[in-house]
């Protein structure tokens, strides 16, 4: 893709490809298994030229991005009469290079904004290491009406600000059939989201990743079949989130 109103000009190069194989398997009339095996090469160019005669900002940024994933993941599910249990893994090994050089100028604008005036960017920088995810789940009847939801996930990433870390990341949910027509549903739960390693923000002068962000969501639902053809549901939740990313304003195209 290519931008040049004579007196700015962008180019931007974005070339991916995927190659991934499923598998789904029957072990048991109750046990079942899907497993995907994946490859990623993402590749991004981008080019921006400024003059000086621009009256917003100036200067260029030469970045450049390669990146690799290769990943390979099973989800399991057994039913056990009233129960249902589903567990999994995921393994991932990545590697991304970044490289980007630039100068900007963003003059009066910029210090109005918290951002310097004047700001060079020279960073060059490998991340790679394995990923690894694993989780568990269950569907549990504990009554004629009444079945729970208990979950957890354990994440870890190697390329976190502060090297490898892991996160625990408990959930639980409650059913109850409070009637023929009428549903109660509860749920808490821990999530995390770290950045993904192709999400290293070098146009913003980043050279790190962000620590993973937090949110602890808490969820109450009712559902009230009111015909047969007619549902309702009313819902209410409250999430408290921690580690926000950093934002950053962006005024051209060279921010």
């Amino acid at each position: 893709m290519e931008f040049n109103d004579g007196a700015e000009t962008a180019r931007s190069d974005i070339e991916n490809r995927y190659l991934w194989a499923r598998l789904d398997h029957e072990h048991a009339a109750a046990i079942r298994s899907v497993t995907v095996a994946s490859i990623v090469d993402a590749q991004r160019r981008k080019n921006q030229l400024s003059p000086d005669n621009n009256e917003d900002s100036a200067g260029f940024l030469d970045y450049e991005r390669d990146a690799q994933r290769f990943a390979l993941q099973t989800d399991w599910s057994v039913e056990l009469d009233a129960t249902l249990i589903e567990f999994g893994a995921a393994i991932e090994y990545a590697r991304a290079t970044y490289d980007a050089l630039g100068l900007i100028d963003r003059g009066d604008t910029g210090v109005l904004l918290g951002r310097p005036a004047v700001e060079a960017l020279d960073i060059h920088s490998t991340i790679d290491g394995p990923l690894l995810g694993l989780y568990a789940a269950m569907d549990l009847a504990i009554g004629p009406s009444v079945s729970i939801q208990p979950g957890i996930r354990f994440d870890a990433q190697s390329y976190d600000p502060d090297g490898a870390t892991h996160h625990v990341s408990p959930r639980f949910g409650l059913e109850w059939l409070a009637s023929e027509t009428t549903t109660v549903r509860l749920s808490a739960g821990r999530f995390y989201q770290p950045e993904a390693f192709h999400e290293l923000q070098v146009t913003d002068g980043v050279s790190r990743f962000f620590a993973p962000q937090r949110a602890d969501h808490f969820i109450a639902a009712v559902d009230w079949k009111a015909t047969p053809r007619l549902s309702l549901r009313a819902e209410g939740y409250y999430k408290d989130y921690g580690n926000p990313k950093t934002r950053f304003e962006t005024y051209s195209t060279l921010s």
